[in-house]
């Protein structure tokens, strides 16, 4: 059941993006698709631009727990982040000072405030798993990850 008053898209987001108007706006976009650092920071790309001044984005899957979980090709016999994780990477390291922060729950889920699209560099950075998730701290720092706690302090 879809409750009154929400959309739904049953195409891929390329397809969706290409036929709203560009003067459609929401508070809140959600991000789980396709799990590869290309199309996922193509949909925050699409999605700034439809994003109301004080509006955030969120993005699933960005603290894969081992590296299998974050390959490009899904193993279907365990759960799958694939490497949406280097988008996050790639924003912060690429626009100091971003508004981004990894919830550390559920597979980790980036939150985003609007931020215009024409003034970010999306152009993604290479790095590989182990140089990020190498220890705890160097992830924290990497991704800016906080906890649940912090995650109600700062956006509640």
């Amino acid at each position: 059941e879809i409750p009154d008053g929400m959309l739904t898209y049953k195409m891929t987001s390329d397809k969706m993006f290409e036929q709203i108007p560009i003067d459609k706006k929401w508070d809140i976009i959600f991000i789980d698709g396709l799990h590869t650092q290309e199309q996922c920071m193509k949909d925050i790309k699409n999605s700034l631009y439809h994003l109301n001044e004080n509006g955030i984005i969120i993005c699933h899957d960005n603290l894969p727990f081992a590296k299998y979980v974050q390959l490009r090709v899904r193993r279907f016999d365990s759960p799958w982040t694939g490497d949406v994780w280097k988008t996050q990477y790639s924003l912060i390291k690429n626009n100091p000072g971003i508004g981004i922060d990894i919830v550390s729950t559920d597979f980790g889920c980036s939150i985003m405030r609007y931020v215009d699209p024409d003034t970010l560099n999306f152009n993604l950075v290479d790095i590989e798993y182990e140089s990020v998730f190498c220890d705890v701290e160097t992830l924290a720092k990497s991704l800016n990850i906080i906890n649940v706690e912090q995650f109600k302090e700062k956006y509640l």
